[in-house]
């Protein structure tokens, strides 16, 4: 999950401004299936290396508005189509798909309003190898 937020002057990513310290681990080979949201304004969400595929967005009603004819001049016909980049507009829920395929090392998320990210509005992504149980396991910090 990929929540936006804004609090007491802090741009975060699920609940945290960015700290180089901290990554989201991920395992080669794995698919992943990420809620985005927005809880202040709208975003766009931007990841380095590793593209998703849009599988389905939610209105604030619960509407899919990702289906082509949906009318939503945003979101109308993105259903399956691959990105790095996404919009998350305030109230409404993203889901996108991913799988780690080749790329074995640290990259970022973020905000893709470079003030945004400046501010902390960024994450750390790490994708380890597979330990064989279930883990990961991979040389950076965490």
């Amino acid at each position: 999950e990929v929540i936006f937020d804004i609090a007491g002057g802090k741009f975060m990513v699920n609940g945290e401004a960015y700290n180089p310290a901290n990554s989201r681990d991920l395992i080669l080979g794995n698919v992943e299936e990420w809620k985005l949201t927005s809880l202040a304004g709208s975003h766009p969400f931007h990841i380095h290396v590793n593209p998703f595929q849009v599988s389905r967005i939610l209105d604030p009603q619960g509407v899919d508005v990702s289906v082509p004819g949906s009318g939503d001049s945003e979101y109308a016909g993105t259903k399956g189509i691959w990105k790095d980049t996404l919009f998350v507009k305030g109230g409404y829920t993203l889901y996108v798909r991913t799988r780690y395929q080749r790329y074995i090392g640290e990259y970022v998320l973020h905000c893709h309003i470079l003030d945004h990210e400046d501010q902390g509005m960024m994450q750390n992504v790490r994708v380890l190898l597979p330990d064989g149980q279930g883990g990961g396991v991979g040389n950076g910090h965490h």
